[in-house]
């Protein structure tokens, strides 16, 4: 490529092609998600029929948001690292050691986008496919699968329509405002702070 052809478009397009050069191949790929989906499905039928039905759900949700979290954690570490990459290059000096702890970090924030990568995938696996066959199984299912980060924008939303009525308000004055307060509707200070001891 010469110099006018690097244009954002085809530096997109070469991140993309090296993104897919470090996957690995479909066969392989098709050949572990069979053996993770195998794996799941033995740790989990474990427990048997009767009883134990409601620990079959619960470990299909608690894995699914496990490796939820798993991708959250390292999507902040990643973040993190990029801020620290970010302070090395600005405090280069062009020695050799500056230059190495650079790479180093380079090569940290590879590996957390291969690690986030591996994480996601298996999310995926567990909440679109092992989480549904286990809800298809037992026959019990606690409703839909509510990301982590959607969850306090659900509880919000559900208090503010459980809660948060003209009828409540007519009834509970004084506390309304609280409630009010704690959904995120108002933003007024806590009666302990001392913008409201004025």
């Amino acid at each position: 490529m010469t110099n006018t052809e690097l244009t954002t478009e085809n530096l997109d397009r070469v991140a993309r092609a090296l993104q897919a050069d470090a996957k690995p191949s479909p066969d392989k790929q098709r050949q572990w998600d069979e053996e993770f989906k195998r794996r799941m499905h033995a740790l989990i039928d474990m427990f048997e029929d009767g009883p134990e039905v409601i620990l079959q759900c619960k470990l299909a949700d608690q894995f699914t948001r496990t490796f939820e979290k798993i991708t959250h954690n390292i999507t902040a570490a990643g973040t993190q690292a990029k801020r620290e990459l970010r302070d090395l290059k600005r405090d280069d000096v062009g020695i050799e050691i500056t230059g190495n702890k650079i790479e180093d970090q380079e090569n940290k924030i590879e590996l957390l986008r291969q690690q986030y990568w591996i994480a996601n995938h298996a999310y995926k696996i567990m909440r679109h496919q092992v989480r549904s066959e286990v809800i298809g199984k037992t026959g019990m299912n606690w409703g839909q699968y509510i990301p982590a980060d959607e969850m306090s924008r659900v509880k919000r939303v559900n208090f503010r329509k459980g809660q948060l009525t003209m009828e409540q308000y007519q009834a509970n004055k004084q506390d309304f405002w609280s409630y009010a307060r704690d959904a995120g509707l108002v933003e007024m200070p806590r009666d302990d702070s001392f913008a409201s001891n004025i």
